[in-house]
Formats: C-alpha cells, sequence, structure tokens
C-alpha cells in the first residue's frame, strides 16, 4: 500500500513537470540514479587500489620499486599533480615528474631495465700481451714456497694463486723492457700504462734472502749449526 501510494504521488509529480510524459521522466530519474551508482561504485574500487597501492609504495624497499609503483598512479589520466600530493604528503614534485617520465620511457608500473655498462678498450692488445710476456718472464719473478695470494676478476671470480716476488723494481724493469723494445724495434706502451699494469699484477719486493724459500734456509741453519757442534767437539776431545 505504502509503495503503490509512493508511486501515484511520484507520478502525480512528475506529470505536472511534464504533462503525458511523467513515464519517461520516471525512466530517466531511474536511469540517472542507476548510472550515478555504478560511477560510485567505480570510484570506490578506485579509492581502494589506489590506497593498495600507496600502501605498497610505502613498505617497498627499492627505489626501484617504488618508482614502478608511482608510475601506475601518476598518470595525468588518473590523477593530477595536486591530486597526488594531497595523497601522499611529504612527496616532492621532482618524485611525480620522475614516475611520470618512467612511465613514458619504459612504460606504466614495467620493470627498468639495467644498462649492461660498456668498457671502451683503448689498450692495444698485441702491446699489452707483448709487456706482460716480460714481465712474466722467471728471471724478474719468483714464487714462493709459502704463502697465498687471491686473485680477483671482474666478473667476480677469485683464485688463489702462490705468494709471487718480483726481484727488480718497477722503473728498472719499465728500462730494460723498453731497452728490449728499442733493440727489437717495437713501439711500447707509455710508461705511465707500463707502471699502471705492474701496480695492477702487484707482487712482493724481495728485501732478502731469507723468507724466500723456508727450506734453504732452514736447510742451511742446520748445516751450519752442524759444523759448528762438530767443532766444538773437535776441541773437547783435544
Amino acid at each position: 500500500y505504502v509503495r503503490r501510494k509512493a508511486s501515484e504521488a511520484v507520478c502525480t509529480v512528475l506529470d505536472h513537470i511534464a504533462p503525458g510524459q511523467s513515464s519517461k521522466l520516471l525512466d530517466l530519474l531511474v536511469e540517472d540514479i542507476c548510472n550515478n551508482n555504478a560511477v560510485d561504485k567505480q570510484n570506490e574500487s578506485k579509492d581502494e587500489l589506489l590506497n593498495l597501492i600507496l600502501r605498497l609504495y610505502d613498505e617497498a624497499d627499492s627505489n626501484a620499486l617504488k618508482m614502478q609503483l608511482l608510475s601506475i598512479i601518476s598518470t595525468t589520466s588518473l590523477n593530477s599533480k595536486s591530486q597526488l600530493l594531497e595523497l601522499k604528503p611529504g612527496m616532492s614534485k621532482w618524485k611525480v615528474d620522475q614516475s611520470r617520465s618512467h612511465a613514458t620511457r619504459f612504460g606504466v608500473g614495467t620493470i627498468q631495465t639495467e644498462k649492461t655498462p660498456n668498457y671502451r678498450d683503448k689498450m692495444d692488445k698485441e702491446k699489452l700481451k707483448h709487456a706482460m710476456a716480460f714481465f712474466l718472464d722467471p728471471n724478474f719473478i719468483q714464487i714462493c714456497s709459502f704463502g697465498n695470494k687471491d686473485l680477483h676478476f671482474d666478473n667476480g671470480d677469485v683464485i688463489n694463486i702462490p705468494q709471487v716476488v718480483r726481484r727488480t723494481c718497477h722503473s728498472a724493469l719499465i728500462h730494460m723492457y723498453k731497452t728490449v723494445c728499442t733493440e727489437a724495434d717495437f713501439t711500447p706502451l707509455s710508461d705511465s700504462t707500463l707502471f699502471k699494469i705492474l701496480t695492477t699484477c702487484s707482487a712482493a719486493k724481495r728485501s732478502n734472502l731469507c723468507g724466500l724459500d723456508n727450506i734453504t734456509t732452514d736447510g742451511t741453519f742446520a748445516i751450519e749449526n752442524l759444523i759448528r757442534m762438530t767443532e766444538t767437539l773437535k776441541v773437547g776431545i783435544k
């Protein structure tokens, strides 16, 4: 009864507004109400998604992930810069601009691909090979019977090698190498490059004979002790 009376009252009011077209006007009103409800639900879903992304942004532990999340909600079709600043207090305009630039360059919500570093090789490989062959000659280096050294490579590999002692100082070694190159009519690398090579291929410096070969040194000391003991025994027997 109440519903029927309400319907009659509404139709009467609409008939006064648009005589003879109350039913059409009622259909238009119902359609507008349905559309408004759909828009409200859509806005509600949008707000929930926006809050979720902002929460993930706060919990992200890397700048790349934060930039990826911010690029999703920073597009001009979704939110303006002022709206983002209101939603996230403390966010700078620079971050918003960077997120939009990220969306333009890499796509919305995509991960930024890491750039592979490119190394320029300005050193002549033949000259480098020639210099290394001379510097690593056994006449100038000696492998110790004790001690190890870790050799680190650019790719992260580490190789453990025996300790190496360089018998000649860098300046004298480079001078001898340049003399050999002059006699062989070979153009060597520059002095600064040669010094860098020797510094990179570091080796221990020879200070004295003791320590270069423990076995030989200990054997020498043992023989000297035996000789002294023999001489002492001879004196005691006499």
